[in-house]
Order: C-alpha cells, then sequence, then structure tokens
C-alpha cells in the first residue's frame, strides 16, 4: 500500500496530528542519542587525551586501536543522532512547531 493510499481521506489537521505525535516520539529518540554520544564523547576525552608533559622521559602511551573504537562509536552515535533531527525536523514542518536547531562550531 503506498503512502498515497494511506492517507486518501486524511485532512490536513489529520496529518498534522500525526506529524505531532511522529515528533513527541522523536523526542524521546533523541533525548536517548544525545546520551549516547555524549558517552560516547565523554569515553574519548576521560581515556584517550593528549598529555602536556613536557618531561621527555615519560610519554604517554596511546592505544590507537582503541582510539579508533571510541571514534567510531561517537560517529555512529552522531549519524544516529543527525538522522533523528533531521526526521524530526521534517515533521516540525508538517506539524507546525518549532524545528531543532543545529548548532555548528565556526570555522575561521
Amino acid at each position: 500500500m503506498s503512502v498515497h493510499h494511506a492517507l486518501k481521506g486524511y485532512t490536513a489537521n489529520d496529518k498534522k496530528y500525526e506529524a505531532l505525535g511522529r515528533c513527541t516520539y522523536l523526542q524521546t529518540e533523541i533525548v536517548k542519542a544525545t546520551k549516547a554520544r555524549n558517552v560516547a564523547l565523554s569515553d574519548i576525552e576521560r581515556n584517550h587525551y593528549t598529555s602536556n608533559e613536557h618531561d621527555i622521559t615519560r610519554i604517554r602511551y596511546i592505544d590507537v586501536t582503541k582510539l579508533r573504537d571510541a571514534m567510531n562509536e561517537l560517529e555512529r552515535a552522531d549519524v544516529e543522532l543527525m538522522a533523528l533531527v533531521d526526521e524530526y525536523n521534517k515533521q516540525a514542518k508538517l506539524a507546525d512547531i518549532k524545528e531543532i536547531t543545529l548548532i555548528k562550531p565556526i570555522e575561521y
């Protein structure tokens, strides 16, 4: 069954109501995905930081494989979060509610 067939007979208000319900669900998923991304980022910051030591007789070992795995987890969590935000913003337009604003770093 096509989407158009499934929506046949729906009024604009019905579609808006469905979009609002979808946004409500997506908000919950976005909270979960944000937490997962924050945990992945914290893991990198906590376990794989650079040292500011100036004593070259003591150099911190960095397990690059573990760091790469942590970065892969961060990337997976970020991709999931961005997909949820994108879907939320599409539904928010239909529901006539405020979209989520993505804050991007300033590039110099």
